[in-house]
């Protein structure tokens, strides 16, 4: 994807992809987006959940079976949320 960026973009991966000194050499930003919550940081954002003001959009809940259809329909980029996988 880097490649098809101009002067002057950003690119950010989510999965540690971007090697930001590369891209800089080409004046583009790179930024690597991670996330390594703590326990105190998931109890927050759990209790947060649980008073209604932390609210996450479900898209779907569906059986393990049909985990492989709702990932490809994620993938294209068809999801309005998350996806819940139950039994």
């Amino acid at each position: 994807m880097a490649g098809l960026l101009r002067a002057g973009s950003t690119l950010v991966s989510t999965n540690y992809a971007t090697d930001p000194d590369a891209l800089a050499a080409r004046d583009i930003l790179g930024v690597n987006l991670g996330n390594r919550p703590t326990a105190e940081t998931l109890t927050t954002l759990a209790e947060l959940a649980a008073t209604g003001e932390l609210r996450v959009r479900i898209d779907a809940e569906v059986p393990l079976a049909d985990a492989p259809a709702i990932v490809a329909k994620a993938r294209a980029g068809h999801a309005t949320g998350k996806t819940v996988i139950v039994p």
